[in-house]
């Protein structure tokens, strides 16, 4: 149960609709650096998440995974995550499941996991962020499908992300 939620949960965010490689996505982070918002690039991510019933009260291990954020045609950003392993998969894969929009021209941000948001705050000079979410019921179905979650089932996912590129040096050029 508890791998099988965890690589569900990992993978999850790898469901498309649409794909692109690492380096039409790398190319266009390199080539719209001036122009890119803060959110924009790529992200170490540590996630892990914490289940709990009437009954349990569970934290599942962290685990690595590797995102690309950049804007879309609508004026937020999609979220894509490597189809594979690691930052050299060749494909990566939009998160059909993850969506992040700007509030206002602050670097404030709100990130959704399905039907469920949190406020995101980009620190360390624009290079980290932490979503903590909490899953409604909704959400939590989606997340587990093969399981009948009751409602006062919580799900308690965190995803810590640490921006590797463009560099702060980049961006200072």
């Amino acid at each position: 149960m508890k791998k099988s939620l965890i690589l569900l949960m990992l993978f999850a965010v790898a469901t498309s609709c649409m794909s692109q490689t690492k380096q039409d996505l790398m190319n266009y982070l390199a080539n719209n650096v001036n122009s890119l918002n803060p959110i924009e690039g790529v992200y170490d991510v540590e996630w892990h998440c914490r289940y709990i019933t009437p009954f349990v009260d569970r934290v599942y291990g962290t685990y690595d995974a590797t995102v690309i954020i950049v804007r879309n045609t609508e004026g937020s950003y999609n979220v894509y995550h490597s189809s594979g392993y690691g930052i050299d998969s060749y494909e990566y894969r939009i998160a059909s499941n993850l969506n992040i929009s700007q509030l206002g021209e602050s670097n404030v941000y709100n990130f959704f996991y399905y039907t469920s948001k949190c406020r995101i705050k980009l620190t360390d000079n624009n290079t980290h962020f932490v979503a903590k979410l909490q899953l409604d019921n909704g959400s939590a179905r989606k997340l587990i499908p093969w399981m009948n979650i009751a409602p006062s089932v919580n799900i308690y996912p965190v995803y810590d992300c640490i921006k590797t590129y463009p560099t702060q040096s980049m961006y200072n050029r």
